[in-house]
């Protein structure tokens, strides 16, 4: 597989992706154990610094409430429902790339 460590990535960035089929698939698969191991820690690292940010913001908008906590808030939210979003279009334009390529 040509994309195996973006791919990797990708699919790990999206939330609620069954961690468990996806390294069965990978493994299955011909990624290469590097582009996959490179990939799940970027596709891991992008959720949880997001998650992290949010909880720390959500800490700080109920210990210190402002409207400007609360925007900070909402955009760390808007952030990491774009990234789930544009990690399945990017998924998306990969499969069709790799159908192109089979035929």
């Amino acid at each position: 597989m040509r994309r195996g460590l973006i791919t990797t990535a990708v699919v790990r960035a999206i939330p609620m992706s069954p961690f468990a089929l996806v390294s069965v698939v990978a493994g299955a698969s011909d990624i290469r154990f590097l582009d996959y191991l490179i990939g799940t820690a970027i596709g891991i690292m992008v959720p949880v610094i997001l998650l992290t940010v949010a909880t720390e913001q959500t800490s700080r908008l109920l210990t210190e409430p402002s409207a400007i906590q609360f925007a900070l808030l909402v955009g760390v939210i808007a952030l990491w429902i774009a990234v789930a979003f544009g990690a399945q279009a990017v998924l998306e334009r990969i499969a069709k790339g790799q159908g192109r390529d089979a035929r």
